[in-house]
């Protein structure tokens, strides 16, 4: 099913935003101080919730309501958009994204800056899979 041109522009914003956030993370998390970690877990925090909002939209443009974050991965299995697999990586990132957001101490930014790179792979992965849709006829 292509998506219009109002829609895709949308998508392609997210993207934007997704990049822009995730290409300023720098390399070396490990010696940052308080503040730089802050907004780290913040540009981490945003682009996972950017990248929700893709599959919410993606779950919408294939004719279901979309739901909570898990509902709309399982949905986009369900309507062969994602396979499992990356499914799983998807709620990894909803965990990641969650440890940024709460209040539960140090080790939430720990596992957080400790998977910094992984996270930035599915988010790739994601938007590559959203722009080959983008790009579909």
């Amino acid at each position: 099913m292509p998506i219009d041109k109002r829609r895709a522009e949308q998508y392609r914003s997210k993207i934007r935003y997704i990049l822009e956030h995730v290409h300023a993370i720098p390399k070396d998390v490990g010696t940052m101080d308080e503040r730089s970690i802050e907004e780290v877990l913040y540009r981490v925090q945003t682009s996972i919730d950017a990248a929700a909002d893709m599959a919410a939209m993606l779950v919408q443009d294939r004719g279901v309501c979309a739901g909570d974050r898990y509902e709309n991965i399982d949905l986009l299995v369900a309507k062969h958009e994602i396979n499992r697999r990356f499914a799983q990586k998807l709620r990894v990132l909803n965990v990641m994204r969650n440890a940024t957001v709460q209040e539960y101490g140090v080790l939430d930014g720990v596992l957080v800056l400790g998977n910094i790179e992984e996270i930035k792979r599915i988010l790739f992965a994601f938007i590559k899979q959203i722009e080959a849709k983008l790009d579909a006829p």
